[in-house]
């Protein structure tokens, strides 16, 4: 059985690193990955990787720029609720 202060543990030990490691991880894991399984069992074929990581570079610019820029200007924080506005994307304030 688990100490009941566990989670709290965690959250406190890494603090806001946490998401950042996790983040680190999942792009070494996406970037790393194709390239160990063309060399290990495909036949080396470079195109394919610099098509892969061309489109990797993109999505991942794509989804970072969606994530940290427009979503938090669509997102109205007023009375405490987190409500989606879509007019707010356009709005400077």
């Amino acid at each position: 059985m688990h100490a009941p202060g566990n989670q709290m543990t965690l959250t406190l030990k890494f603090g806001r690193r946490l998401p950042l490691l996790l983040h680190v991880l999942a792009w070494v894991i996406i970037l790393l990955l194709p390239r160990y399984l063309v060399n290990t069992y495909g036949d080396g074929d470079m195109r394919f990787l610099h098509h892969y990581y061309l489109n990797t570079a993109f999505y991942g610019v794509f989804f970072y720029l969606n994530y940290l820029v427009l979503c938090p200007g669509c997102i109205s924080m007023r009375n405490g609720s987190g409500t989606f506005w879509p007019w707010s994307c356009f709005s400077p304030w």
